[in-house]
C-alpha cells in the first residue's frame, strides 16, 4: 500500500511548509515549503488543495494533519482516488472558497513543462500568478 503523510503544517502570510513522509517499500521523509506574499495565511481548505495537486492519484492513503469539513474530504477522495485520513471539522464550506470571481487571481501550478507553458499562454496575463 502506498501511503503519504503530511504533518508539522505551518502556514503564515509569507510561507507554507510541511513535512512529508512517503511509505512505500521503504520510508522517505522531506520538508516542502512555498514562499509567497499574501494578505492572510492560506486556509486549511486551500492547503488541502495544494496537497491534492501534489499527490494526484498516486497513493492509496493520504494522511493530513489538518481539520477539514466533510465536503472537502469527500472532494479530496474523489480527486485522489485515495482514503483520506484527517480530523473532520463541523464547518461548512462557503461558496467563495470554491468558486471563481472575476476580481480574483488565477494560480497556475507551474512545472515548466509543455502543458504548463501552454496553459500560461491561454490564461489572462494580468490575473495569472505562478506557483512552483
Amino acid at each position: 500500500m502506498n501511503i503519504i503523510r503530511f504533518y508539522d503544517i505551518q502556514s503564515t502570510k509569507k510561507e507554507l511548509s510541511f513535512t512529508v513522509k512517503e511509505i512505500k517499500l521503504e520510508e522517505a521523509e522531506d520538508c516542502i515549503f512555498f514562499k509567497y506574499d499574501l494578505d492572510e495565511a492560506p486556509t486549511n481548505i486551500q492547503i488541502a488543495a495544494v496537497i491534492c495537486t501534489l499527490v494526484g492519484a498516486n497513493y492509496n492513503r493520504i494522511e493530513i494533519e489538518l481539520e477539514l469539513p466533510r465536503e472537502i474530504i469527500n472532494k479530496m477522495k474523489a480527486f485522489t482516488k485515495a482514503e483520506i485520513i484527517c480530523k473532520e471539522s463541523g464547518g461548512v464550506v462557503e461558496t467563495h472558497t470554491v468558486r471563481s470571481n472575476d476580481n480574483e487571481n488565477i494560480l497556475l501550478n507551474f512545472s515548466g513543462g509543455f502543458d504548463s507553458l501552454a496553459m500560461l499562454e491561454l490564461l489572462p496575463k494580468s490575473k495569472t500568478r505562478l506557483v512552483s
